[in-house]
């Protein structure tokens, strides 16, 4: 939408029926004071501002509006039959203007300097889109990489500390392993060594003493062969 300040209705009825003969939104104020009010309500895409107005000039309405960071990037075309003397160009210029056209102005060039602003205005809110857009994906991409290099950490701090359990984990079997392997030994030789004696005496009782007896020599051959079969349980089990 365009914003016509002029405080002269006659040139703000001209103005707003060009534009709209050519398909463009048009809204107007009669002084700068109005003008700045509506430039708060409303989005504007270009404002053509008279120079010569009472209270509230078009260089002090452009001044403002240029300091405000929400208005500060709305093109200015100024309009003046009066001020056309080269200072007065340049302080509009000075001002905040994008433009300065004196009066009587050509239609057509005026109509070719709104659409060129208005094509420029709207290039420039799509930049800041896609600024803002590009902005915002670096800070969630910023963001996002501190997280994982915390969870990183996170996760380097819990690897060290279950290594470092795995380590001593490893030690204690290491140990228990040891006193495993001395109780077998031992539990080996303590417990087969009364079984080797029984064996051992008994066969000898066997070949010296019951070679005669055979009832005898049967019962000592079922305690060798059952102290025998016991030693092959202690074996396995072991």
């Amino acid at each position: 939408m365009i914003l016509i300040v002029d405080d002269k209705q006659e040139n703000l009825f001209s103005l707003k029926s060009l534009l709209q003969l050519h398909q463009y939104e048009v809204d107007t104020a009669a002084s700068g004071e109005e003008a700045l009010k509506k430039i708060l309500r409303n989005d504007y895409e270009l404002i053509i501002l008279d120079v010569q107005m009472p209270d509230m000039d078009g260089y002090e309405v452009a001044e403002a509006v240029s300091g405000l960071n929400k208005t500060r990037d709305i093109p200015i075309i100024f309009l003046s039959a009066v001020n056309i003397d080269k200072r007065f160009i340049t302080k509009g210029y000075n001002s905040g203007g994008a433009d300065y056209i004196t009066k009587p102005f050509d239609p057509d060039l005026l109509l070719l300097k709104v659409k060129t602003f208005c094509r420029l205005f709207e290039q420039n809110r799509d930049l800041k889109v896609v600024h803002d857009a590009l902005r915002q994906e670096i800070d969630w991409r910023k963001t996002a990489q501190q997280e994982v290099e915390r969870m990183n950490s996170s996760l380097e701090e819990k690897v060290a500390q279950r290594t470092q359990e795995l380590v001593q984990l490893n030690k204690d079997l290491e140990i228990r392993n040891a006193e495993l392997a001395q109780y077998a030994s031992l539990a080996s030789h303590d417990l087969q060594e009364p079984l080797r004696k029984i064996i051992t005496f008994s066969r000898m009782v066997e070949e010296k003493y019951l070679a005669a007896v055979p009832d005898a020599r049967r019962y000592i051959g079922k305690v060798i062969e059952s102290s025998e079969r016991m030693r092959n349980l202690i074996h396995d089990l072991l």
